[in-house]
């Protein structure tokens, strides 16, 4: 039983605090290094999901080192490059920044300071493992908008988003988090406070267009995200992301409010006669179910 063991299954088994206590060790060793063996050749989003699960649970304890998971992946060659083991240890102390940040009082934000604090994580934010670049954005963005409450940043946010389109640039995967951290785009609150005059608009396109996408990255969301609830109802920034070849982003906005489908009709019409049989596809289906994002299942298969 323990070898048809999913995934989600052998994190929740090696996370737990009381194993389950009916499974001898020496078949549990077994179907461990049989799985990891499995896991081994499947992809980094996969290996990663399980890696991340078990580190942020401070987990495992009292493995052998021929047991360990992480270390076993990590010997046999598996975790390298952005998923290598100190990189992704690394990536974790960021992410439990981040989520410590969350929790702090008031008391805690008067003698935070901007300038001070963030140096850390603009180090991070260089660094080569996208992990790490995900999460100390990501752990930015909350220390930014919480000093801005608190009135300890001197730096003004033009500064700050002109530098995070510079970072993007680069390596994509900052900017996506580092707004999931200040909440912009929150009903109250958050980095939209500060923004109303700030020109959104032109930094998201022009961030989007002079930058690659992003590898999506468990638990930290990206900037099309960010890019398709902000352009839902912007026909010709649709059509600027089509030109630019994000063809995913354009579908996903397009297709975001069902209600609106009168008034984006000319756009709508235009995509659906698209010479890109996939574009076409996705809005026929779209038209005709009137459902959030209906069709895109025919982009996920192409």
């Amino acid at each position: 039983m323990l070898l048809r063991r999913s995934v989600k299954e052998w994190i929740a088994l090696l996370t737990n605090p009381q194993p389950e206590k009916q499974v001898p060790s020496d078949q549990m060793e077994v179907a461990l290094l049989e799985f990891l063996d499995w896991l081994a050749s499947q992809s980094d989003r996969l290996v990663l999901t399980f890696c991340w699960a078990l580190l942020r649970a401070k987990s495992p304890r009292g493995w052998t080192n021929a047991t360990d998971p992480i270390r076993w992946l990590s010997e046999r060659g598996r975790l390298h490059g952005d998923l290598d083991r100190h990189a992704l240890e690394l990536a974790v102390t960021l992410a439990d920044d981040a989520d410590q940040m969350s929790w702090w009082p008031k008391e805690r934000w008067l003698v935070a300071d901007w300038s001070r604090d963030s140096q850390v994580y603009k180090i991070c934010a260089s660094h080569p493992s996208r992990v790490v670049r995900g999460w100390a954005a990501r752990a930015l963005g909350t220390l930014y908008v919480n000093c801005l409450d608190a009135g300890k940043v001197a730096s003004p946010l033009t500064e700050i988003l002109t530098w995070l389109q510079s970072l993007e640039q680069v390596h994509a995967g900052i900017c996506g988090p580092f707004l999931e951290g200040a909440e912009w785009g929150m009903p109250a609150g958050g980095l939209a406070a500060y923004t109303a005059s700030f020109d959104f608009r032109t930094w998201f396109l022009e961030t989007l267009r002079t930058s690659s996408r992003e590898v999506d990255l468990p638990h930290l969301l990206t900037l099309e995200f960010y890019a398709h609830e902000f352009f839902w109802r912007d026909s010709e920034a649709i059509r600027e992301m089509l030109r630019m070849g994000r063809r995913h982003l354009a579908l996903l906005t397009a297709t975001e409010e069902p209600g609106k489908i009168y008034e984006m009709m000319d756009l709508l019409e235009e995509m659906a006669r698209s010479e890109d049989p996939v574009i076409s596809r996705v809005i026929h289906t779209y038209l005709e179910k009137r459902e959030e994002h209906a069709g895109m299942e025919h982009l996920e298969q192409n």
